[in-house]
């Protein structure tokens, strides 16, 4: 039986991003922070650096409501959601192509009856899940590794999390750009999640 190694196998993925978080995560949150104090002298050179850190967001604990919120603090609802939506993006097909990339590797380890079991599991609810925890930091990273993992069709995968990067762009986009980036964090995940939620829902309904 090898179907402990497929609970293993995530759960070393979010504890590796977990432990990523709390060794980087205060000094990249710093780093934001000051790039922010720095948006009203050079708003675009603070939005593409935004954009930059938010496309890293898979590989570095990148504080994403954070700098979400200053996308649209900096550039205003419209350029902040695109600034967003396009560093969410990108961090999105990094993470896919990287579960492709370690897919042979880890299927040798956990076995090919589990990557299937796993695969079904996506088939039936991998659009919507990954539409679902876009806005939960962990993870929608994981969600997304695990999609090219078992190698859910590229396109397909890019789309759904196209919509939710989307949704939680616009959101917190809004936040920021009625100048409430300080304290209305928890409001905007909130939101982002209870949207994504909607769009879960009404995805499953309009597909059976």
């Amino acid at each position: 039986m090898k179907a402990y190694r497929t609970y293993f196998l995530a759960l070393i993925v979010l504890v590796a991003i977990g432990i990523s978080f709390w060794l980087y995560g205060p000094a990249i949150d710093a780093w934001t922070q000051g790039v922010i104090r720095q948006a009203d002298a050079h708003p675009w050179q603070t939005g593409a650096w935004l954009t930059a850190l938010l496309a890293s967001d898979i590989l570095l604990p990148v504080p994403s409501s954070l700098a979400s919120v200053a996308c649209g603090l900096t550039l205003g609802f419209w350029g902040g959601m695109l600034a967003s939506f396009l560093g969410m993006t990108v961090s999105t097909i990094v993470g896919y192509w990287v579960g492709y990339a370690v897919s042979g590797q880890a299927t040798r380890w956990m076995g090919e009856k589990e990557k299937g079991a796993m695969a079904a599991l996506y088939d039936r609810y991998g659009p919507w899940m990954l539409l679902a925890l876009r806005p939960v930091p962990m993870l929608a990273e994981t969600s997304v590794l695990f999609s090219g993992f078992v190698r859910q069709p590229f396109v397909k995968v890019v789309f759904v999390t196209s919509l939710g990067n989307l949704v939680v762009s616009a959101v917190y986009a809004a936040i920021g750009s009625w100048g409430k980036a300080t304290y209305s964090f928890l409001l905007a995940f909130a939101a982002a999640i209870a949207v994504s939620g909607l769009m879960m829902l009404l995805g499953r309904n309009n597909s059976k």
